[in-house]
């Protein structure tokens, strides 16, 4: 990732939670081996992007 070496000490690790409270789904996610403060910003912005587009499309389903 960004010019990294591929190998494991470099990799980032992604995890999701899905919870259900009150018939609703609660997604928790997490990104571990995440470097430095820019690179965490980048990967925050990234994320609220993607996980906003889910919530739009899942609540907009037939």
């Amino acid at each position: 990732m960004g010019g990294k070496e591929d190998k494991p000490e470099n990799y980032n690790v992604v995890t999701y939670k899905l919870k259900e409270v009150d018939g609703k789904t609660i997604v928790t996610l997490t990104q571990d081996n995440v470097k430095d403060e820019k690179e965490k910003e980048h990967a925050t912005g990234n994320w609220k992007m993607v996980l906003g587009k889910l919530k739009e499309v899942v609540e907009n389903m037939d």
